[in-house]
């Protein structure tokens, strides 16, 4: 089982290393590894997605994308 996280509006590269303490605190908290779809905007920064991976709190990286989403078993913010 995974935790679910997605950022569909970060992609700055600073304001988006600013939620990285947070999510290595909740797989600390919950010892569960995280599934992370990140803003498709974060694509110029070459290698995130495997620089990412590398860390062993993600189980996968993926741009927005490249994953779908069920509205039904979602909240999605794009405002």
């Amino acid at each position: 089982m995974n935790i679910d996280i997605v950022s569909p509006r970060i992609h700055n590269l600073g304001d988006f290393a600013h939620c990285l303490p947070v999510l290595s605190a909740l797989y600390k908290r919950f010892n569960t590894k995280i599934s992370f779809t990140i803003c498709d905007r974060l694509q110029r920064f070459k290698g995130i997605k495997e620089l990412l991976l590398e860390q062993e709190m993600f189980s996968n990286v993926w741009f927005f994308h490249e994953k779908q989403f069920n509205p039904m078993n979602c909240v999605i913010i794009d405002d």
